[in-house]
């Protein structure tokens, strides 16, 4: 056995395992290149959560404008800190972001990842109990259409992630004048 295959053996046996960074095997390196042959040069992050999503850009070489929505107070601490060095990377205060302006009940679950304004399927909770929700809170909530020239202007190239836990036909409905910006790309 040679020196690599041995490397990659321990590693194995001790849970681990190396494999070639690829688009393939990375979401985030894959979103990156489509953002370079796009061109785009403003992505909205609704659903940031912590930031998990623009970091991942950042790490593998997005330095574009990053604009990001959290309603979650504790994950929306988080995410202000953590991008406060980033000029530009900016975060709208706490709030959801659906179909109509006014405000909303989320659901909050025990691993934050899966909170949402919809009921929880059990499918769901069968198969990560840990998400359980522990309670509820109160947020406003706007549409993209409603603050999309506060971060963008009309000659931005746009793209638009949104992970709302089922919740994103209604972020859809409420962004429908700011479709003609976001390229479709995926």
């Amino acid at each position: 056995m040679n020196t690599i295959d041995l490397i990659k053996h321990a590693l194995r046996k001790a849970g681990w395992q190396i494999s070639r960074l690829t688009t393939m095997s990375s979401y985030a390196l894959q979103t990156v290149k489509i953002i370079k042959s796009q061109n785009i040069n403003v992505v909205i992050d609704i659903g940031a959560n912590t930031g998990q999503f623009g970091t991942e850009l950042r790490a593998f070489g997005y330095q574009g404008k990053l604009v990001s929505f959290e309603p979650l107070p504790d994950a929306h601490h988080l995410l202000s800190n953590q991008t406060k060095h980033d000029e530009k990377w900016q975060v709208h205060p706490r709030c959801a972001v659906g179909d109509t302006t006014g405000s909303i009940q989320i659901n909050v679950a025990g691993n934050s990842v899966s909170s949402s304004v919809l009921p929880m399927l059990n499918s769901h909770l069968n198969s990560a109990p840990q998400s359980k929700y522990t309670h509820s809170i109160s947020a406003d909530m706007i549409t993209l259409d409603s603050i999309f020239t506060q971060y963008c202007k009309p000659s931005d190239n746009v793209l638009i992630k949104i992970d709302t836990q089922g919740y994103e036909w209604h972020v859809l409905d409420g962004a429908k004048t700011v479709f003609k910006h976001a390229k479709d790309c995926f």
